[in-house]
């Protein structure tokens, strides 16, 4: 359709179209709208819904088809094209990717105990094998309390539970034993041990009282005697040396 006379200002054209296809069982129209304008135009196939009740073509799956649209633009230096695709029918399956993420993750495994760090053993250093070999030696306690002076202040090696027990044992006296304990505590040469050790140490001693004097001189050396103090306590025979022993471990 159209008039002899255009006013200035285009009019849009309109064409409808519609195609059968004689091969398809039951063929539905292809209805096809177009409109036409100077620098715009619009497209849209709407297919004909099937009727109800029509057979569908036998292995074949049948999907209900929505209108394809299509709208462009053109105009000097400047185009714009939008493509609508229809929404999904209920029944449709539908797709979503979903993102992949990888992620990975350290684990450190941290260890607590209640309250100290066990400390790692020592092996007999060099300063304890020279006390107990001049010890050995020596025939009286007084000379092998000369020897720790001696050796001990000239080097400092800290003396492990074990080797302090050692020493101890070569003394014949506890008075001597105090002596020889409180040079290796002023030189620094008495090395960190636990409460079972120092109930080692202090079982060299035979009376409660020096007991007390020694456990004074290591029990800064203790390093679990908070958490283990009735280790200690135990060694004393009377209750009211295990009740000074128990307040010495706890308040150091």
């Amino acid at each position: 359709m159209g008039t002899p006379n255009q006013p200035p200002y285009g009019q849009p054209q309109m064409g409808v179209n519609m195609n059968m296809q004689p091969n398809q069982p039951y063929g539905q129209p292809q209805v096809g709208v177009s409109m036409n304008m100077p620098g715009f135009g619009v497209n849209m196939n709407v297919p004909t819904q099937q009727p109800y009740g029509q057979p569908q073509s036998f292995g074949q799956p049948q999907y209900q088809q929505q209108p394809q649209m299509g709208v462009s633009m053109n105009m000097p230096g400047f185009g714009v094209n939008m493509n609508v695709p229809p929404q999904q029918q209920y029944g449709q399956p539908q797709y979503h990717q979903q993102p992949t993420v990888n992620a990975s993750f350290s684990t450190t495994t941290t260890t607590t105990t209640s309250g100290f760090s066990p400390q790692p053993q020592m092996s007999s250093g060099a300063l304890a094998q020279q006390i107990i070999a001049a010890c050995r030696n020596a025939s009286f306690d007084n000379d092998k309390v000369k020897a720790v002076q001696t050796y001990s202040s000239s080097q400092c090696c800290p003396v492990s539970g074990a080797d302090l027990v050692t020493i101890l044992n070569l003394f014949g006296f506890d008075n001597d034993k105090v002596k020889a304990l409180t040079q290796l505590k002023q030189t620094n040469n008495i090395g960190q041990m636990s409460s079972t050790e120092a109930a080692s140490v202090l079982r060299v001693f035979g009376f409660d009282n020096d007991k007390m004097k020694a456990l004074d001189l290591i029990v800064t050396c203790i390093y679990d005697r908070k958490q283990a103090a009735e280790t200690v306590v135990s060694v004393f025979g009377f209750s009211n040396d295990q009740s000074k022993a128990r307040t010495c471990m706890l308040t150091h």
